[in-house]
């Protein structure tokens, strides 16, 4: 027996730790990396001291410190593993030292479920996790003496600051109370421990500036938040009842593993979003500047979502294949192209749309779309948006404003180094080949124009500076998903036609089109350089076209990649959300 304990206390933590490492590092890394995103972990006195402003603040710094190395490849996995084993043991050290009882191994199984599946969501933090584990580490520190007189003082002071400490995870401490025996009028107590935890946050509530439900389940944001604590002390109750039936405790065990099952189903269920994966995984490639490995997961995932479309377009457009290989992809009309900033849209939605202006060298409205994205998002800071703040002011010359945003970066330890290369950029005399780039594609001359104007935004970038060829391409592919041929003509005389030998794919089938309409002479056709064997695949097309009657089906093998057929078949919508 002896041996099987031992056995399962190195075993089970083991498991554990290898099961999460795994299944984060290969089916989940995407929610990980982009998680240390939406955080900035300074090391400066005055932001360490800001976490005491706010409930739960010794969780929510240690959370926050370890979410950091969410940075590295394998770091979230190995740090979660770690957080998981550690509460696994903490957890069947409570179980079996109160009750006792011999399958506590098993009963703490739940929560380490509960939790696994809660660190699926992408708003919950890893504050919650430390919360319990600190509540336990405490708890069991206190309980280790037998002057129950003292335990009782040590654990009302711990009731007194738990919920500044440790946050919601805090209401877990009365249980344990409950069910010890190393307190003195442990009744008596519990009621005292459960009345602080409820007045002390109330009181505290002004200081905080949070409304009253959100000062009670901090750090979590909702009422599924919740779900770790709940578990953890539905199984002190379960355990309480089946402590005493000696013989029945193989057929606990099996009950226990049972339920951490249905938790793992159900939270998997709620919780798992393998879409949202993918598309974190082309917003992070965008983010790590993989524009290869972006074009590789459209392909294999093939998503019909807007977002897809909008990382894969601006991959694209950044290896120079926008224009040929535009159809090859699922596009939403143009809402595949442009993010909106607008009050119908999701933090989110926000914060990555400020990609697509970066992209195409308007500075101004990729200002205005970082701004937003580190305000709305879960923790109102991004590592990431500080990052393109610094580099939108490099690029438009404000040096001082870029070294507000670097030196907050030199702050940190992963992003660093890259504010110490930047910086070092950061003065006029620098010749780094990717401000060179960006500076050239900014507009020479200003003008007032609404934020939301996509399509003049484009126009007015590339009268500015018709080289701007990914603006110039994302301006010709916006007519074309909005099948405004005629708007396409004309931007493609004034702008395209000067500079290319031979109008890539996409492009020369629309021209087809539109000279076919024209009944255009062959000098015209000429002018415009078509290839010849795509004259005769729009011969083919428009032959095959007639002897189906405009049947898609049909048609869809052989040129379901061709304008035209998107121009025949595809569907215009209201905007995707």
């Amino acid at each position: 027996m002896k041996q099987t304990e031992t056995l399962q206390k190195i075993f089970t933590p083991l498991a554990i730790a290898i099961v999460t490492f795994l299944f984060y590092q290969f089916l989940y890394s995407y929610h990980l990396f982009f998680k240390e995103q939406l955080q900035l972990f300074l090391y400066t006195p005055d932001y360490l001291l800001a976490y005491f402003h706010k409930p739960a603040a010794l969780a929510c710094l240690t959370g926050d410190f370890l979410t950091q190395f969410f940075y590295l490849r394998g770091g979230g996995p190995l740090v979660l593993a770690l957080v998981f084993a550690v509460e696994w043991m903490l957890i069947q050290h409570t179980l079996k030292r109160i009750f006792p009882l011999k399958t506590a191994g098993w009963w703490a199984l739940l929560s380490v479920a509960a939790d696994f599946v809660s660190n699926l969501a992408l708003a919950y933090p890893l504050a919650n996790s430390m919360g319990l584990i600190f509540v336990i580490s405490f708890f069991l520190l206190i309980e280790r003496s037998n002057n129950k007189v003292i335990n009782s003082l040590l654990i009302l002071v711990l009731s007194f600051v738990g919920h500044y400490l440790f946050g919601s995870t805090a209401f877990a401490l009365p249980f344990l109370i409950l069910f010890s025996k190393r307190f003195y009028q442990p009744n008596i107590t519990v009621a005292v421990s459960l009345l602080l935890l409820v007045i002390t946050p109330n009181i505290l509530r002004p200081d905080y500036l949070l409304s009253l439900s959100a000062t009670y389940l901090f750090p979590v944001t909702s009422w599924k938040g919740i779900l770790l604590p709940a578990i953890f002390i539905l199984s002190l109750l379960i355990s309480k009842l089946i402590a005493p039936v000696k013989s029945f405790q193989r057929g606990f065990a099996t009950v226990a593993i049972v339920f951490a099952a249905i938790i793992a189903f159900f939270g998997f269920r709620i919780n798992a979003n393998q879409n949202l994966e993918k598309i974190l995984a082309l917003d992070s490639e965008t983010y790590f500047g993989n524009d290869t490995k972006v074009i590789e997961l459209a392909s294999k995932n093939n998503l019909e979502n807007r977002f897809a479309a909008y990382y894969t377009n601006m991959a694209l457009a950044k290896t120079g294949q926008l224009s040929n290989r535009l159809l090859e992809f699922y596009q939403p009309s143009v809402y595949g192209l442009i993010l909106p900033v607008s009050q119908n849209e999701s933090w989110q939605t926000i914060l990555f749309s400020n990609e697509f202006f970066y992209l195409v060298g308007d500075m101004n409205l990729a200002q205005h779309s970082a701004m937003l994205g580190n305000t709305f998002s879960p923790y109102n800071r991004s590592a990431r948006m500080i990052k393109r703040l610094a580099e939108i002011n490099m690029v438009n010359e404000d040096y001082a404003g870029a070294e507000k945003f670097l030196r907050m970066l030199d702050k940190t330890l992963f992003h660093k180094k890259w504010a110490e290369k930047r910086l070092a950029e950061n003065n006029a005399s620098s010749k780094s080949q990717w401000l060179l780039e960006k500076r050239s594609q900014i507009a020479k001359i200003d003008t007032i124009r609404n934020g939301s104007e996509y399509l003049k935004s484009l126009e007015f970038l590339v009268k500015q500076n018709p080289q701007n060829h990914i603006a110039l391409d994302y301006l010709l592919c916006y007519h074309l998903l909005n099948k405004d041929l005629e708007a396409f003509k004309t931007s493609y005389d004034r702008f395209a036609l000067p500079q290319f030998n031979n109008p890539p794919k996409v492009y020369g089938e629309a021209l087809l089109i539109i000279l076919f309409r024209e009944n255009a002479s062959e000098e015209t056709v000429q002018q415009y350089k078509i290839q010849p064997d795509q004259i005769r695949d729009f011969t083919k097309y428009t032959s095959r076209f007639e002897a189906v009657n405009g049947k898609g089906e049909a048609l869809k093998d052989n040129f379901g990649t061709s304008y035209w057929f998107y121009y025949h078949f595809a569907t215009m919508q209201e905007e995707e959300k």
